[in-house]
């Protein structure tokens, strides 16, 4: 196809000229447009955009000359202005040099100059543009990559850095020019970099961190080379590597927690190719085998399992390839590392496609022997539990079903362990009365809530035959299910030996209560004589003395129908023994008749049986001698009986506002039998008795005795 005829503005303001010229170019295959002014050349090269060159006299009489149509028309266009002048001047040389590099043609030269001039202005002009566009393309390349494009010379002084730094590294590429990379190279970096350049014998990429403007440093990766022809000068590209570098730096920490996770939980991980027949093991698989290197090879890691596991594990790899039969299994190795024994588990799974086993193995050393005390102790908890003779039950808290039984559970509800298991409990439940189904509801509730509770039913055998027992009921959560431990204990013995033993206290009490009877009709049979005997004797000092011997017998009579009158054989209460012994006992002295005042101060507490005769006594001859010699015949007086605890002890006072003891207490205890038995008794009781006596104001007689037994009531 023919290149299309280029197309000539002929601009001269000679008409004649204008003709002539157009002539020459038309027969050298040119197009050619003619004006002959100035603004008419500008307005044509302006709006048609077919014109190719103008040729342009630079004298073109009045008005605008050439030159500054040749401005004006390039300020608008970029066009090759070739100029026609009849001048020779250097000055006019010089000012058409001024204005474009294609020259001029001096006119009259002939067709042969103007046809190469022309030639060689549109060839010049053609060039300059594919120049211009191959720079134009080349700085939009470098301005579009995401790379920044550098040149440098030998010490490393920045000639040349492509816009793409402002937008990666925040700085105008102006201010980097001139400066030395190196100082934008992190200081631990610089050495390194400094072998790798082209420049000093070194190719190839460098790793290395950049300082960008905000102060970070960033990684990046730079492609330098010497640049041909240019002794001196490297052109590279630099990219930031950063988030890669991080990604990496990312993945090694990964890769190192994974062997330091596999390290500690003592597992590994292994990959066989079947092609190369090469196994590649992790840290993990290196430690666990005792074999450093990395790869294995399948002689070498054949002789860490031992012996008689071989064929096993063969069998198992050959099965996983050939039929997908699942490979997970358990054998022991001896490490060549240290010849200890370590017990493991391997699993592993095929890939068809890259024809690959890839598997992972565990020490189960500690876990075995964990789960062979396990064993060993859930064993011994089962032979425990069988050997008690309490019935057990795990029932399952929601659902009431039976979970495990010991055997005892078996033995006592006539039932296999199978049979039971599965059962709700309630099923080998009387709910016979006096208990029903809804207590038990409640007391599981109540435990539910983390109370245990303890309670007696009715249980029922495989035969339907009924009998008691007590039951425990312990919630609990165990390994996240909610249980109840149940216990049963047959009480049908304990309630027959219970029954046994309520019946011969009974029978114990009810001999008790006869025998206190009967020694208490014994001592009214003896005070009855003494009764009878004082009437028959005349002389005073014997009557008195048979009449003191009838109210200390009295005295023990009284204690005697307390206990038979009482429940508790062990014991009495103070406030109703002593009261009443010491009312009968003022009522014999007669000391009302004689108008002399009783005032009882009696503390309530609980004394021993043991206790309670020589308490008695000690009371009847302390207020049987205030009422016989403290007061005149005819009275009056007051007599005060405080009795009550202090400090463990019981403390008793007999106080009267009589006369006075007419002597020295030692003689009186002499003379006197009652005193006698007082300080007998006291001793008896390892007690103390003090007494304070003012003549004609009265007497005190403070008596502190033990009792192991005595209780505050």
């Amino acid at each position: 196809m023919d290149e299309p005829k280029k197309r000539i503005l002929v601009v001269d303001d000679e008409a004649i000229i204008a003709m002539d010229t157009s002539a020459q170019l038309r027969r050298h295959g040119y197009e050619t447009v003619v004006v002959y002014r100035g603004d008419e050349a500008i307005a044509a090269a302006t709006s048609d955009s077919s014109i190719d060159l103008v040729l342009l006299d630079i004298d073109l009489g009045e008005g605008m000359d050439g030159t500054a149509a040749a401005t004006e028309i390039l300020s608008r266009r970029e066009l090759p202005i070739l100029f026609l002048t009849s001048h020779r001047e250097q000055e006019m040389v010089r000012r058409v040099r001024d204005i474009t590099r294609y020259g001029y043609v001096v006119k009259g030269t002939g067709d042969f100059v103007l046809i190469s001039s022309i030639e060689m202005a549109l060839d010049l002009f053609d060039a300059h543009r594919r120049a211009r566009e191959g720079e134009e393309r080349y700085r939009s390349l470098v301005e579009s990559i995401r790379e920044i494009i550098y040149e440098v010379d030998l010490e490393g002084i920045i000639r040349f850095v492509s816009p793409a730094v402002t937008t990666i590294f925040g700085y105008d590429p102006a201010a980097l020019t001139g400066r030395n990379a190196m100082e934008f190279v992190h200081p631990d970096d610089r050495e390194l970099l400094r072998t790798r350049i082209p420049l000093a014998g070194a190719d190839g990429p460098s790793v290395y961190r950049f300082l960008t403007s905000t102060g970070e440093y960033r990684w990046v990766t730079t492609h330098t080379r010497a640049v041909p022809g240019s002794p001196g000068r490297a052109r590279g590209s630099l990219v930031d590597i950063t988030e890669l570098k991080e990604a990496e730096q990312a993945r090694n920490r990964s890769e190192q927690r994974q062997e330091r996770a596999e390290l500690i939980a003592g597992v590994g991980n292994w990959e066989f190719d079947l092609g190369n027949r090469r196994v590649y093991a992790s840290a993990g698989a290196r430690e666990l085998y005792g074999i450093e290197n990395r790869e294995w090879n399948i002689p070498e890691i054949q002789t860490v399992p031992l012996p008689e596991y071989r064929d096993m594990l063969d069998h198992a790899l050959t099965d996983l390839v050939t039929s997908d039969v699942p490979y997970d299994v358990r054998f022991r190795i001896r490490r060549p590392s240290d010849g200890r024994i370590v017990e493991i588990r391997s699993l592993a799974e095929y890939d068809r496609e890259r024809n690959t086993v890839f598997g992972v193995i565990q020490d189960v050393t500690k876990q075995n022997r964990v789960q062979t005390e396990l064993r060993e102790s859930l064993d011994y908890l089962h032979a425990v539990l069988d050997s008690v003779n309490d019935a057990v039950f795990v029932q399952d808290a929601g659902t009431g079903r039976v979970l495990d039984v010991n055997e005892t559970a078996c033995r006592m509800y006539g039932r296999s362990k199978e049979e039971l298991l599965g059962l709700d409990i309630a099923a080998i439940s009387a709910g016979v009365p006096p208990y029903a189904q809804a207590d038990a509801e409640r007391w599981m509730e109540l435990a539910r809530q983390g109370t245990p509770q303890i309670f007696n039913w009715n249980a029922k055998d495989s035969s339907g035959r009924t009998f008691p027992v007590e039951v425990n009921i312990l919630y609990a959560v165990i390994g996240g299910a909610k249980r109840f431990l149940v216990t049963v204990r047959d009480i049908s013995g304990r309630l027959r030996t219970e029954h046994a033993v309520r019946e011969l206290l009974e029978e114990k009490e009810m001999l008790l209560r006869e025998v206190h009877h009967r020694i208490k009709n014994n001592i009214s049979v003896i005070a009855s004589l003494l009764s009878l005997q004082s009437m028959r004797v005349d002389a005073p000092a014997a009557k008195a003395a048979i009449v003191e011997a009838e109210g200390r017998v009295r005295t023990i009579g009284t204690l005697f129908d307390k206990l038979h009158r009482s429940t508790d054989f062990r014991h009495v209460g103070s406030g109703e023994y002593l009261t009443d012994l010491i009312g009968d006992i003022f009522r014999s002295t007669g000391g009302a008749e004689r108008g002399i005042t009783l005032e009882l101060n009696i503390k309530p507490f609980t004394m021993s049986a043991r206790a309670c005769v020589p308490v008695g006594l000690i009371l009847n001859e302390l207020l049987s001698n205030a009422v016989k010699h403290a007061f005149r015949k005819d009275g009056p007086g007051r007599v005060t009986i405080d009795c009550g605890l202090q400090e463990s002890r019981i403390l008793i006072r007999v106080i009267d506002d009589g006369a006075g003891l007419p002597g020295p207490l030692e003689s009186l205890g002499q003379s006197g039998l009652g005193l006698t038995i007082v300080n007998a008794l006291v001793k008896q009781l390892s007690g103390t008795m003090a007494v304070e006596s003012v003549p004609g104001e009265g007497t005190s007689f403070s008596v502190s005795i033990t009792d192991p037994e005595l209780t505050e009531k």
